[in-house]
């Protein structure tokens, strides 16, 4: 499979997070992504590899595909007074979701709930969120630490956070898992 369908992926959730008013700057690509990931087990061919930075989970490669996308035209930045540029997807990207979307098209619901319940959150609430869920499935994997233990690291990890907002995460993170085990997707078959 080639990079063309995952390029198709992200073109999807670019036009969903645009039809419910997300930013669709890199952040809420990046956390959206991520959250797409870890909520509905994406495939290998489809997923990308994200590490914890700055802000959250973070992709160099999400970063690279989505320069490819803007050299060949599937997904433009539109540039903005006191703000970063937010991305959206052209006729180009329309082109290469028809084209090269059939391994992304069976995970539109799930795309859709993305685009509703995460990437509209604020910068920060996607830090927090995107950083519970780094901790719980990155660091700790299947064991499932309890709720204690995930807000002590996320704050060692993002000390900046409150713990208020840490907990909110972790609450939004129990809810969104729960609510996404109930949306069919190729995973789920």
């Amino acid at each position: 499979m080639s990079d063309y369908s995952r390029h198709a992926l992200i073109a999807r959730l670019v036009r969903a997070m645009r039809n419910k008013d997300s930013w669709t700057a890199r952040t809420q690509i990046h956390k959206s992504l991520f959250a797409l990931q870890v909520l509905f087990s994406l495939p290998e061919q489809l997923a990308l590899p994200f590490t914890l930075y700055r802000h959250g989970a973070y992709s160099f490669e999400l970063d690279q595909q989505i320069r490819e996308m803007e050299f060949y035209d599937a997904l433009r930045p539109e540039r903005h007074l006191h703000y970063g540029p937010r991305y959206v997807p052209t006729s180009g990207g329309e082109m290469l979701i028809e084209k090269h979307g059939p391994a992304a098209r069976p995970w539109q619901p799930a795309i859709d709930f993305i685009a509703n319940r995460v990437s509209t959150k604020n910068v920060r609430q996607l830090e927090a969120l995107s950083t519970v869920m780094w901790v719980s499935t990155e660091e700790h994997g299947d064991q499932r630490p309890d709720k204690s233990a995930i807000i002590v690291r996320v704050r060692e990890l993002k000390p900046h956070l409150g713990e208020q907002e840490v907990d909110a995460a972790y609450v939004e993170f129990l809810r969104l898992r729960e609510e996404a085990a109930r949306i069919s997707t190729p995973a789920a078959a």
